[in-house]
C-alpha cells in the first residue's frame, strides 16, 4: 500500500485521489495514476454559489460592472484605470470595485468617485452584477466561471496568460483598453 512499495521510503498510498476537475483528472491519467484509484468529486467552495437572474438589482436598466482586485497593487490599478477609460462617457454603466483580501489598496489609491468600493464577499457580490472584469492571475475567476456571471479577463499587454480559465472557449479575454471598450459596447447591444 506504497507508492513505490519496493522503495524503503515508500509514501503511503491513498485507497482514493479525489479529482475536482477535468484538469485534474487529465493530470493523473497523463502521469499513468491509475483511473480505478480515483473518484471526482466537486470542490465545496462553489456549493454555495446560485444563478439567480432576478437577483441582478443595483440598477436593471444599467450594465453593473464588478472590477475584482488582483493581489498585486499595480495590476488592479491597472486594471481600474483601463475600465474607467472604458468605461467613460458611457452613463449606462456602474462601476465597483472588490479588492483582494491579501492587498492594501485603499480608496485615495483608487482616486476615483465613479468607482464605488466594496469589501462584501465574493460569493454575495457576483449574483448581483452583470459583468465582472478580473485579472489573468486570479484564481477568482473560477468563483466568477461558476457563479455564471459574464467575465471579461484582463490581460495587459505584456502579461503572460496565467488565468486558470485560459483554454475555455466561453471566456473573454482582453489586452487593452479600447479592446475592453468594444467588449463592453457589444455587451450593451446584446443586453
Amino acid at each position: 500500500r506504497a507508492v513505490s512499495s519496493d522503495n524503503q521510503f515508500a509514501q503511503p498510498k491513498p485507497d482514493l485521489i479525489a479529482l475536482h476537475g477535468p484538469a485534474a483528472k487529465k493530470h493523473f491519467i497523463e502521469t499513468g495514476y491509475p483511473l480505478s484509484k480515483t473518484i471526482e468529486v466537486e470542490a465545496l467552495r462553489y456549493l454555495n454559489i446560485e444563478v439567480n437572474e432576478a437577483d441582478k438589482v443595483i440598477d436593471p436598466i444599467k450594465i453593473n460592472i464588478l472590477i475584482v482586485g488582483d493581489f498585486k497593487t499595480s495590476k488592479t490599478l491597472e486594471i481600474i484605470s483601463a475600465v474607467v477609460i472604458a468605461a467613460e462617457c458611457n452613463e449606462d454603466i456602474i462601476l465597483s470595485f472588490k479588492p483582494h483580501p491579501g492587498s492594501s489598496i485603499s480608496a485615495l489609491m483608487i482616486n476615483n468617485p465613479s468607482v464605488r468600493i466594496t469589501t462584501e464577499p465574493l460569493d454575495l457580490l457576483l449574483p448581483i452584477f452583470d459583468i465582472a472584469i478580473i485579472s489573468g492571475s486570479t484564481s477568482a475567476a473560477v468563483d466568477v466561471y461558476y457563479s455564471g456571471t459574464d467575465m471579461i479577463v484582463y490581460l495587459g499587454i505584456d502579461d503572460l496568460n496565467l488565468s486558470p480559465l485560459r483554454k475555455f472557449e466561453d471566456v473573454t479575454f482582453t489586452r487593452s483598453v479600447e479592446s475592453l471598450k468594444m467588449q463592453l459596447s457589444d455587451y450593451e447591444k446584446n443586453k
